[in-house]
């Protein structure tokens, strides 16, 4: 079956303007509305926004996201973690750093106590790793953070603005099976990347895929109306066996109309990739 889920937040009206977010005040609204639309699960988001008001992080907040798991069957998946574009683990003090690594531990510790089966780690906007050094400190950090994530048996996958043959590279300095690759069409057809090219440097290292359309250069629009070769896509994806999860991080449109928007997006995905 095709595990489809959405990026938090997505499923109810933008909070402060922000495109994407971990919602403050109403994230508990939306596993009813995942469940309405027939959705798999969630995946939450960890991100500045909402640092202290999270509910991944108190015990409180864990046992109110059981439960709401358990009425409507809905699951958390994966965490986003938003804040390492906000607060990358590199371009900072040595003190800033190893704080920057502790909160990752904390956030797999976290996720598996959810039932989340990886974390994404996102190095993209003012957070891409745009030089040798960049790549050496979070191989670094990725390093210390693998005897947990071995421990608690969660893959941390990795999504980047690298081309191609530079992320193969990246990949190959770190090979451990652990460390897989989230896939987001929308920003590789925003890069202009060929897809073939793509999976032919790291498809078997696909672990997750993010769904959503860009016009190459430019930002994102609903679901086939940019350039992302979806064809293609779903093509390489059965080459690779691919079998895990499908967020869906499209754009978002009017407030107040999330659901119906989402619940198209949904069987955008499942017209595309249901047969992968």
């Amino acid at each position: 079956m095709m595990k489809i889920a959405a990026m938090q937040g997505r499923l109810g009206s933008s909070e402060d303007g922000r495109i994407q977010c971990s919602p403050r005040m109403h994230w508990h609204e939306e596993f009813a509305k995942a469940e309405d639309i027939r959705l798999y699960g969630i995946e939450w988001i960890d991100d500045l926004y909402s640092a202290d008001e999270n509910p991944l992080f108190t015990d409180a907040g864990l046992t109110k996201l059981r439960s709401l798991i358990t009425t409507h069957g809905v699951c958390i998946p994966a965490v986003c973690v938003n804040r390492c574009i906000e607060e990358p683990i590199f371009r900072c003090t040595d003190v800033e750093r190893e704080a920057r690594i502790d909160h990752l531990r904390t956030v797999l510790q976290q996720a598996k106590k959810i039932g989340a089966d990886h974390i994404v780690l996102p190095f993209l906007d003012s957070a891409s790793l745009a030089t040798r050094q960049d790549e050496d400190i979070v191989i670094a950090a990725l390093k210390e953070l693998l005897p947990d994530a071995d421990a608690l048996d969660i893959e941390i996958h990795l999504e980047t603005s690298l081309a191609p043959r530079a992320f193969a590279a990246f990949l190959e300095r770190i090979s451990d099976p652990l460390i897989r690759v989230t896939y987001d069409i929308g920003n590789s057809a925003g890069f202009n990347f060929d897809p073939h090219e793509e999976f032919a440097a790291y498809g078997d290292r696909v672990g997750s895929v993010h769904i959503k359309d860009k016009p190459h250069g430019g930002s994102t629009v609903p679901l086939g109306t940019g350039d992302a070769d979806f064809a293609t896509i779903a093509q390489e994806l059965k080459n690779v066996d691919f079998r895990g999860l499908y967020t869906l991080e499209a754009a978002r449109q009017a407030n107040g109309d999330e659901v119906r928007v989402y619940a198209e997006y949904r069987a955008f995905a499942e017209r595309w990739f249901a047969a992968v």
